[in-house]
């Protein structure tokens, strides 16, 4: 019989302290939901709200946090974009044999690598609150975006369709981090 109490003892502590701690993990759902809904009360602003809410979705601190933070994750993901874009026109352009279409790809690169700072210091003038610096940033950034397509036009068939896809993805971001931006001016 002695054994049984001290068997039970333990389970029953065990049980005891998962009972106080219920709550929390109920208000933490609360929290993950009311943040869900915040996320997709922003995107829906947006002009591309699914490509928005994916990017949210794959940062572990979006469900954390408040709109503020939404928009540095959504800066922050269209800047790695601007870096694997960098990369893909780099890679694009050592296989050009054509020294014109081999210096458009460098070039658009070069754009890319432009785009990267823009949106690097979007994300600081948007912490120090500087909302009109920000903004101007993404507006930059998407000036480059355009300027690389302007310079690669003539040679798209060199573009793979998950390069081209990556490059709208990187559009809808950047429309979408100066969308939500607007809110703060």
């Amino acid at each position: 019989m002695a054994s049984f109490k001290i068997a039970f003892v333990p389970h029953f502590l065990l049980l005891a302290f998962l009972l106080i701690l219920s709550p929390f993990f109920h208000n933490h759902s609360n929290l993950v939901a009311a943040n869900t809904s915040l996320i997709q009360f922003i995107c829906q602003m947006t002009e591309a709200p699914q490509t928005c809410a994916q990017c949210l979705a794959f940062d572990r601190g979006a469900e954390k946090a408040g709109k503020a933070g939404l928009v540095a994750i959504l800066i922050n993901c269209t800047s790695i974009h601007a870096d694997e874009l960098a990369s893909n026109m780099s890679e694009i352009a050592s296989g050009c044999d054509d020294q014109t279409e081999k210096s458009a790809f460098v070039e658009c690169g070069k754009d890319y690598i432009v785009a990267k700072e823009e949106l690097l210091v979007a994300i600081v003038m948007f912490k120090i609150g500087d909302f009109e610096k920000a903004q101007k940033c993404l507006s930059n950034a998407l000036y480059e975006y355009d300027q690389c397509q302007f310079r690669i036009q003539s040679y798209r068939d060199k573009i793979s369709a998950g390069v081209d896809y990556k490059a709208r993805i990187y559009e809808q971001l950047c429309l979408a981090a100066s969308k939500i931006l607007e809110l703060f001016k």
